[in-house]
């Protein structure tokens, strides 16, 4: 009984994988491109990695200061602090990273209660309010 070569099914053996993986490769790209179209994926996923945090707010009799801390994972930008609901200005940092703390000084406000935020492009703090 004649049989196949041993070279001839180990070629074919080959090219039977090479053809499987690449029809599951194509398979999956597609399946995956329609599930997640465009770049919301990557907003999104940045925007749920994101955290905001103002941990501080001091007002003294000559200056005030608030210190924000970037508590999530990725940067942060276009940062702005809010005072009873109007930016307050100062020099922002072009970029927050990662577990970095970021003080901020700005004239003191008249006396009484005062509530602060700050914005970012993909987080923002909860309402702080402080005394003096």
């Amino acid at each position: 009984m004649k049989g196949v070569s041993t070279i001839v099914v180990e070629i074919l053996l080959v090219l039977i994988a090479v053809s499987l993986v690449s029809a599951v490769y194509f398979w999956s790209t597609s399946v995956v491109f329609e599930s997640y179209p465009g770049g919301e994926v990557s907003h999104q996923y940045q925007r749920s990695r994101a955290c905001l945090s103002l941990e501080q707010i001091n007002i003294t009799a000559t200056a005030s200061s608030a210190i924000i801390r970037n508590c999530g994972m990725v940067p942060l930008s276009n940062m702005m602090l809010y005072m009873d609901s109007v930016q307050v200005s100062f020099q922002y940092p072009t970029s927050l990273d990662p577990n970095v703390n970021f003080t901020v000084t700005f004239t003191k406000p008249a006396s009484g209660s005062h509530s602060f935020f700050v914005v970012a492009d993909l987080a923002e703090t909860p309402l702080m309010t402080a005394s003096n």
